[in-house]
């Protein structure tokens, strides 16, 4: 099953609805991810291309999978897996750091006001 990560209320309830979250099939997952735009259309097409490969694979057994074949769905698993988890995670990071450098800094009298001694009187 390939889908991405969870937030918190679906990880609480099992989906945003509240409802018990069912399991998806390897090709509507990836039509889901598609559809939500968490992959591109580059990585869908891909994908429903090595899934006709792998069922056919998993499913029969008189087929023979190139050796190239089964590289690219090793890279493959390995892109979509890094895409929908890694960088995602990466870019959301990313984007709370930009918003944090956008907010108005504190002085440093706001930052130590009461600890630092004020200016020296004159007499």
């Amino acid at each position: 099953m390939l889908e991405p990560k969870a937030d918190k209320t679906e990880a609480a309830t099992g989906d945003v609805t509240g409802k018990p979250k069912k399991r998806l099939m390897l090709g509507n997952g990836i039509r889901e991810l598609r559809e939500r735009k968490i992959i591109d259309d580059r990585l869908y097409d891909w994908s429903v291309s090595l899934q006709a490969m792998r069922n056919l694979a998993a499913h029969r057994e008189d087929i023979t999978v190139s050796r190239e074949d089964a590289e690219d769905l090793q890279v493959f698993v390995n892109a979509i897996t890094e895409y929908v988890y890694d960088l995602t995670d990466r870019y959301n990071e990313f984007k709370e750091r930009e918003v944090e450098k956008k907010k108005p800094r504190r002085s440093i009298s706001e930052m130590f006001g009461g600890v630092l001694p004020g200016p020296p009187e004159r007499a």
